[in-house]
């Protein structure tokens, strides 16, 4: 008999939105009452928060996005059972930390030096030290192989069950040789305009996280690994967060974690144990219970400081998803769209951007001045720094600091911004999505070559959006994503916008069922007042890299040609579809006003190959095998419309036709 799930009504204010414990246990019950018409938060749901089952592995809870009427907010995460651990997904195998490579493209290149000559040293012994150290505690553990290290045996099932000692452990006696293949294929590259052909490596069992990430440069945009998916699509385009802190990685000497939802614990857990010590610094946006619960978790931890931001616009959010990587030898950037809680990193679809690793410049030239020293074209260092600065938080004015002190001039994606506020004059153009319009006017595609190609969003929650289309979706924020080199401020014809999000069989066939659901919260409440947004949705398909049944929490906006073969830019960010996010003019169109803290990344093929667009890859080996770059798009295109019968995901509207597939029915209270 299947069970019935329950959860809260979202009301349509805006407000910090958490689940007691109590709700989450008694949401087990389907005969619970946990609905309070005279409530005024927002109460929500966590991913399989209503289902009872006998496994007996637990994990956090996910957290999930509310936008209510016009926010994107979090759910703290709770208690529940997972049948998967995530670090399934690690590998200790030792390789040199990742520089990144970068393209020798006249642009970027003027008074600069490549990076590349510098990718395969390692940062630091340390590095070394903390993964042998795995290794050699890992081998102690298992039956020595009879014939020790002269075992001519490569199966990796067998060298991970016998223990072989010796320097040679069954392997090469070259202990570098994919550094050599790597260091020929980058110096090929950095002599020549066009990207040199990637080389295979090594095999798949044998991959590790640098591996991973030189297959899928210059770009370096990931998704996140999925359990419960075939293997093969966790092997290419994919991290883990153990991967990105990974000491392959580089040396952490201090860490800088921006997000909305922190389970302290388990970060802490997914550090390797030699960097666990190292300042880290966590910049939230928790007021009240909230923020003491946070800085009680905090407290069993000495090297954790955290600062609150500054949130005065009401409703407002953190939203922000970024880590800033102090290493030994420079610093490193990641932009990415998951909550540092365990279930985000689990069974959802999240988009990661990893930097190359920025070298630290010399002091002299790291000086301030009038003008920013060590910045790209994209001026991604002046960006940065003028995000940090906008938090006006003395606690961040030392990673403002590490930013001034490296070269960033490898770095080629634009930072696009939100920070609240009310925003005028020759900041109206700095943050929000008047801030994606400045750029692509400035160095967008061509409108002679784009003028016919749609709009595409895709995101995990929806605010409120206006009761018609042409108060702000089809009006100031659809101007701002059609605009093209030297356009006017016009927007592409509304019939040529798509919107992608999961629909009602998109979320009962997913890998964690109706409770996937919770990451979706759509309410009726709002769904009734903006109906028009169903001529533009579309279904959440990605069969090309294996993550249809995982829900999307990634959220992406590009624009495709009508062959759905080309991009002319690709934007992946933390902000959701939603006026708080994204910002709304205000005093005819005089200032911008946006609620929240968003920031994501912006490519433009002219910084990766002079190209005219990137050409689309529909599957994660389209991007590694290629000769040239590739865009690793995240989802099928075209988008597929919603089949007869289906509709929007609302996570407050019952499901009891059809159990999903772990036997559940879905009955909130209504």
């Amino acid at each position: 008999m299947a069970a019935s799930l329950s959860i809260h009504q979202i009301s349509d204010s805006d407000s910090d939105a958490t689940v007691p414990p109590s709700d989450i246990e008694n949401g087990l019950d389907g005969s619970q009452d946990l609905f309070d018409t005279n409530s005024s938060e927002a109460f929500a749901i966590s991913s399989n928060s209503f289902i009872q089952k006998t496994r007996m592995n637990k994990s956090v809870c996910n957290p999930h996005e509310i936008s209510g009427s016009d926010t994107d907010e979090d759910v703290k995460p709770k208690i529940m059972e997972k049948p998967v651990k995530a670090s399934n997904f690690q590998s200790s195998k030792k390789q040199p930390a990742f520089s990144g490579k970068r393209h020798s493209v006249s642009s970027l290149s003027q008074g600069h030096s490549s990076p590349l000559a510098s990718s395969s040293v390692t940062c630091s012994s340390t590095v070394g030290a903390c993964v042998s150290g795995h290794e050699s505690q890992a081998n102690n553990m298992k039956p020595r192989c009879k014939y020790g290290d002269k075992c001519f045996r490569k199966n990796p099932s067998h060298l991970k069950e016998f223990y072989h000692g010796g320097k040679g452990n069954g392997k090469s006696s070259d202990p570098h040789p994919k550094e050599r293949k790597k260091e020929t294929a980058m110096k090929a590259e950095s002599e020549t305009n066009v990207p040199a052909k990637r080389p295979k490596l090594c095999s798949e069992d044998d991959k590790t996280v640098i591996d991973t990430i030189m297959e899928f440069q210059p770009i370096s945009f990931f998704l996140t690994k999925v359990a419960g998916i075939d293997d093969k699509f966790n092997m290419t385009g994919a991290v883990s967060l153990k991967d990105i802190l990974s000491p392959l990685m580089g040396d952490i000497q201090a860490s800088c974690q921006f997000n909305f939802m922190f389970d302290i614990p388990w970060l802490m857990k997914q550090y390797p144990a030699c960097c666990r010590n190292k300042p880290l610094l966590i910049v939230h946006g928790e007021k009240g219970k909230d923020e003491a619960e946070m800085k009680k978790e905090a407290k069993h931890f000495s090297n954790i400081s955290l600062v609150r931001a500054q949130l005065d616009m009401m409703f407002g959010t953190h939203h922000t998803k970024m880590m800033l990587l102090l290493y030994d030898c420079g610093m490193r950037v990641v932009i990415h769209t998951a909550n540092l809680i365990s279930n985000d990193w689990h069974q959802k679809t999240q988009g990661v951007w990893i930097s190359p690793l920025f070298p630290r410049m010399p002091k002299m030239e790291a000086s301030k001045g009038t003008k920013i020293s060590g910045d790209s074209p994209t001026h991604f260092k002046q960006d940065l720094l003028d995000y940090l600065s906008a938090y006006k938080a003395q606690a961040l004015g030392v990673w403002e600091e590490h930013v001034h002190q490296h070269d960033m001039t490898a770095a080629c994606v634009h930072i696009i911004g939100s920070v609240p506020g009310r925003h005028s004059g020759d900041k109206k153009m700095a943050w929000g999505h008047l801030k994606l319009r400045k750029v692509l006017q400035t160095e967008g595609p061509d409108s002679r070559v784009i003028k016919e190609w749609p709009v595409l969003g895709q995101f995990s929650s929806i605010g409120s959006l206006g009761s018609s289309m042409d108060k702000w979706l089809c009006a100031e924020w659809l101007t701002s994503f059609s605009q093209c080199r030297g356009s006017p401020d016009s927007a592409v014809d509304s019939k040529k916008l798509l919107l992608v999000y999961p629909s009602k069989e998109n979320v009962r066939q997913c890998l964690e069922g109706y409770g996937g659901g919770g990451g979706l919260p759509y309410s009726i409440q709002t769904a009734r007042k903006q109906i028009y947004l169903n001529n533009f949705v579309r279904q959440w398909r990605a069969e090309g890299r294996g993550r249809t049944e995982a829900i999307p929490h990634i959220k992406t906006y590009t624009r495709v040609s009508p062959d759905w073969t080309q991009a002319a830019w690709f934007l992946v960010t933390s902000a959701n579809l939603s006026k708080a996010a994204w910002g709304s003019m205000e005093k005819q169109n005089s200032q911008l006003m946006i609620r929240s803290y968003e920031i994501g990344i912006l490519f433009l093929p002219k910084y990766f190959g002079s190209l005219d667009s990137f050409p689309v890859g529909r599957t994660a080996e389209d991007v590694s095998t290629s000769d040239h770059v590739v865009l690793p798009f995240p989802y099928d295109l075209p988008p597929p419309v919603y089949e007869k019968g289906d509709r929007i995901w609302m996570w407050d509207v019952p499901c009891v036709d059809k159990p999903d597939r772990h036997g559940n029915k879905y009955c909130p209270r209504l």
